[in-house]
């Protein structure tokens, strides 16, 4: 994020307890593993969670309503105010969240701090104040110019998934209205595990088939992609948790577009942009290797990446 002295007032309480803070701690918890800071967009209109991951791999922004929220009171005439904090403070504080009383109280305050008031079983309290970042707003790439656009219930292409998330940091994905293939990218999966995959192979195309797939191009039989395989889980992870059907559009028919991933339920919504690789990265990165030595520049890792334009 690009740091600025722009500063925005803002005041507003917050209490969220019971189910809904259930929902808002797997929203911190979900974002958490995909960017190191947090910025939350506080308006009449909700809370919105807002991040880019440090390889510039993943936009994503969530927003919450106002009725997800047990008391949602603005206290300002202020309409919008930006608040961005690092994502490992607030994760600590919700980390023995089993043990919290109800309900969680945050203010956002004008002097640009986030104060969270938290209570535990034990009888102690506990107030947290963060002092916010000063960042422009993380605007997230959007497009609905989908290639191919499916949906889906997570749960059975999350657990194919997860037999490469141990092996490697890609996977390469084809989808078709038939059947969706993943297949070990940079790097062959174990034996094992390929024995288990080809075993439960029919498992991967009761995705395809519990699937609506819809195609732009009805010439085009399929579109693959090349994704962060652990992000993909951690996005998928997140929207299985909720118990919700996604959206998933691929951006364009060529390697190297981006996948958009959406979900939504009465009190929150979604959108996950997650840039895939090109299907030449090896020589990306020695490009980047040559290219990128000075401070501040790409790692040769995030220059395997496409950018959104």
């Amino acid at each position: 994020m690009q740091h600025s002295a722009r500063k925005t007032k803002m005041s507003a309480e917050v209490d969220v307890s019971g189910e809904s803070l259930s929902l808002f701690i797997k929203c911190l918890m979900t974002v958490g593993k995909l960017a190191e800071d947090l910025q939350f967009t506080v308006s009449h209109e909700g809370i919105s969670l807002r991040g880019v991951h440090p390889y510039q791999t993943c936009h994503f922004t969530i927003d919450m309503i106002p009725s997800a929220f047990d008391r949602y009171v603005m206290t300002s005439d202020v309409p919008v105010g930006t608040y961005t904090l690092r994502a490992k403070p607030v994760l600590t504080a919700f980390k023995n969240y089993t043990k919290l009383v109800d309900p969680v109280r945050l203010n956002f305050s004008q002097e640009l701090k986030v104060d969270l008031k938290l209570r535990y079983k034990d009888g102690l309290r506990s107030r947290l104040s963060l002092n916010v970042l000063h960042s422009e707003p993380v605007t997230s790439p959007s497009s609905d110019d989908y290639a191919v656009r499916l949906k889906l219930y997570p749960q059975v292409l999350l657990k194919s998934l997860q037999w490469f998330s141990q092996e490697g940091e890609e996977v390469s994905i084809e989808f078709s209205a038939e059947r969706i293939t993943i297949d070990s990218y940079l790097g062959d999966i174990s034996a094992e595990k390929a024995q288990k995959l080809v075993a439960g192979h029919d498992t991967i195309d009761c995705v395809a088939n519990d699937t609506q797939y819809s195609s732009r191009d009805p010439s085009v039989g399929s579109v693959s992609v090349i994704v962060p395989v652990k992000i993909l889980c951690a996005i998928l992870g997140f929207c299985h948790s909720i118990q919700v059907e996604v959206t998933l559009g691929i951006v364009g028919g060529d390697m190297g577009k981006p996948v958009v991933i959406c979900a939504r339920n009465s009190r929150l919504r979604a959108r996950f942009v997650i840039v895939t690789i090109s299907d030449h990265p090896a020589s990306a990165v020695t490009s980047s290797q040559e290219t990128n030595s000075s401070p501040g520049s790409l790692s040769p890792r995030s220059a395997a990446y496409n950018s959104y334009d």
